[in-house]
């Protein structure tokens, strides 16, 4: 029961970097750019570019690993499922 629970949490896990990454440019943003654009000058000094930027690669980084280890699955699934011989006969229609 653990495993399943581990697979779907490892596939699926990609979405909270990127999530991440989206709401950092989105508060930099509000927090940064909106008040310069009123004229204020924010005190920040989180970097938010940096850290989106690194979570967005995180975050595509991962689900590139986990798309390729589906289609490895699908892949061994459609072999494994396929009769031998049935890909090189040829059809006569």
């Amino acid at each position: 029961m653990v495993k399943p629970i581990i697979l779907v949490v490892v596939s699926a896990g990609w979405i909270v970097p990127l999530y991440l990454g989206i709401d950092s440019i989105i508060s930099f943003l509000r927090l940064e750019v909106y008040p310069r654009l009123l004229g204020q000058s924010p005190l920040n000094s989180f970097p938010f570019l940096r850290f989106s930027r690194q979570m967005v690669i995180i975050g595509f980084a991962w689900l590139a690993v986990v798309a390729l280890f589906w289609s490895t699955v699908l892949a061994r699934h459609l072999i494994r499922s396929c009769p031998p011989g049935a890909a090189a006969a040829p059809t006569t229609d």
